[in-house]
């Protein structure tokens, strides 16, 4: 395979995985640290992805490089194939979890106020969170 065909597949698959997590293509480039024009260009094949990219967009999606690369394999490693599917089946909005880790990101009040729900939530049904995701062991983030 030539290098020019196989960068615009690359792009090409890029592209399908900004899509299945549903960004538009200026939100996924702010989110990814490029440019808006760079993500195109990469999207297009003109531009290669660089280490950064590629390692923001396996860590913050779980995104299968394999797949980036070759086309083989799943698009979503593990959990993040599960980030998709929560989107779909509990009716949260792509638009609505970006919205809110916008502001959960930039604003102190909000980390104020979802950590304060959180922690009630969490005393109220301990229980019946820990019997649906398993206690939370502190040594080990799990």
């Amino acid at each position: 395979m030539n290098q020019e065909k196989n960068d615009t597949e690359v792009g090409t698959r890029i592209k399908q995985i900004r899509t299945a997590l549903h960004f538009q293509q200026k939100e996924f480039a702010v989110r990814m640290g490029v440019s808006g024009p760079t993500l195109s260009e990469i999207e297009n094949g003109k531009y290669k992805p660089g280490f950064d990219f590629l390692e923001k967009l396996s860590q913050d999606f779980e995104v299968n490089l394999h797949y980036v690369f070759f086309g083989e394999g799943e698009m979503f490693l593990g959990p993040g194939r599960r980030y998709i599917e929560k989107i779909r089946s509990r009716g949260a909005s792509p638009e609505d979890l970006r919205k809110f880790s916008w502001y959960f990101e930039r604003s102190s009040i909000m980390h104020y106020h979802i950590l304060s729900a959180f922690n009630s939530k969490l005393v109220e049904d301990k229980t019946n969170i820990e019997k649906e995701v398993g206690e939370y062991n502190p040594a080990d983030g799990k």
